[in-house]
Formats: C-alpha cells, sequence, structure tokens
C-alpha cells in the first residue's frame, strides 16, 4: 500500500465549489462598469453613499422578479443583484476590520497601561520592603529603654543619597 499524504484542509474555504460561470457573470458587471466609472471609484460610493447601492439592487431584484433577465447594460440582472450585494459585504466587512483595528488598539494600549501598573506594584513593593528592612535594622541597633533612635552614619548607611533617590529611595539621617 503506498503512503497516502495527507492534505490539512479542513475548516479551508472550499472555492471549488463556487461555480466559475457565475464568477464570471459577477467579473462582467465590473468590466462593464469601466466604460462609465474609474476604476474601483465604486468603493467610495459604498462607502460614502451605500444607499445608491441597495437602491440598485432593489431596481434589479424589482426587474428580475417581474421576469427581466438581461438589463439595458446587457448584464444578467441576477449578476448585478450579487454585484450591489458583494459591494454592500464589502463595506460590511471594511467596517468590520476599522472596528477590530480600534479594539486591538484599545487592548494594546490597555495591556501596555496594565503593565506600567504591574511595573508600579512591583517598584512599590520593593519599597515598602527596603523601607521595613531598614526599620528592622534600626530597631535591632536600638538600645533597650532607649526611646531615641540612634544616630546612622555614612558607613552603616545602605548607600549614598545620590543612590537611594536613583532607585526610588528616600533616606533619613538622624
Amino acid at each position: 500500500m503506498k503512503d497516502q499524504i495527507l492534505k490539512q484542509d479542513a475548516g479551508k474555504l472550499r472555492y471549488d465549489l463556487v461555480p466559475f460561470e457565475v464568477i464570471d457573470e459577477y467579473a462582467r458587471v465590473f468590466t462593464e462598469g469601466l466604460k462609465t466609472h474609474p476604476e474601483n471609484s465604486w468603493k467610495k460610493l459604498v462607502a460614502e453613499d451605500p444607499g445608491r447601492i441597495e437602491a440598485a439592487l432593489c431596481r434589479h431584484v424589482s426587474k428580475h422578479r417581474q421576469g427581466e433577465v438581461i438589463s439595458e447594460d446587457n448584464l444578467y440582472h441576477l449578476a448585478q443583484i450579487i454585484w450591489n450585494a458583494g459591494a454592500l459585504l464589502w463595506r460590511k466587512l471594511q467596517e468590520e476590520k476599522v472596528e477590530e483595528r480600534k479594539k486591538a488598539y484599545e487592548l494594546h494600549h490597555l495591556s501596555i497601561a496594565d503593565a506600567i501598573n504591574s511595573q508600579r506594584a512591583a517598584i512599590f513593593a520593593e519599597q515598602e520592603a527596603q523601607r521595613r528592612k531598614l526599620g528592622a535594622k534600626k530597631a535591632d541597633r536600638a538600645p533597650e529603654g532607649n526611646a531615641e533612635r540612634p544616630e546612622v552614619c555614612e558607613s552603616e548607611s545602605a548607600g549614598s543619597d545620590e543612590e537611594s533617590k536613583e532607585h526610588g529611595f528616600e533616606t533619613e539621617r538622624y
């Protein structure tokens, strides 16, 4: 038995099911449009005035339902219905892309804000730990029964004031 190559096409679009004769008539409507309109000018019309496309769609549906097969442009009314519906679908898909981009933009900025807030929380926690550590060292060095705080000399300090401030820590001098 020969080894069979398994093609992973589950969930993919099945273009082989689309009748090419229909695609040809759909393309014919685009091609005829070039006789009176600049290439891709329909995109601007659909974006700015989708109502005109909807009205044309309804006119072609009406003509088809009345039994008229071919339009005055020598095109099938059904092909023009497909064209108008396709133009409206294209507009809807463009709107959804814009919405997806907006959501992605918002999520991106939210994730940046979350990262900044997390970083701030970590810095705050580190500062608190340093303060506690310094407080514990001071308490260990305080003589029993003496309420006064001992003086800290430069050699005992954790670093220079400049270093501490650079890292966001304030040092106290007594």
